[in-house]
């Protein structure tokens, strides 16, 4: 049962992908592109964003970006961000985190 469901579900989003093609999504780094994003990187190179019908752009940081603003902007899709993000909760913005990785 478990095994009909996955195909199931890969069927149904491989069916999607050649209907409406990929979503495309924006990541905005903290940072310049390096190790610590690895596993961004490694997800896009095996295909994993692609199978669920994302098309993932990874942007580098370059000085004077406000990570938060250019999300709530719509210039990213996502960011990642420091702490400060508490500071943008507690200041009424509409943020929300999704997750924590180390």
């Amino acid at each position: 049962m478990t095994k009909l469901l996955k195909i199931i579900f890969i069927l149904t989003i491989s069916i999607n992908n050649l209907l409406f093609g990929l979503e495309k999504v924006s990541l905005q780094l903290e940072w310049k592109h390096q190790f610590e994003f690895a596993g961004f990187y490694a997800a896009v190179e095996k295909g994993y964003y692609e199978d669920i019908g994302i098309e993932l752009e990874i942007k580098e940081f370059h000085d004077g970006i406000n990570i938060s603003q250019d999300v709530l902007n719509g210039k990213s899709t996502f960011g990642i961000s420091s702490s400060a993000l508490i500071l943008e909760r507690l200041n009424n913005k509409p943020v929300v985190l999704i997750a924590s990785y180390f």
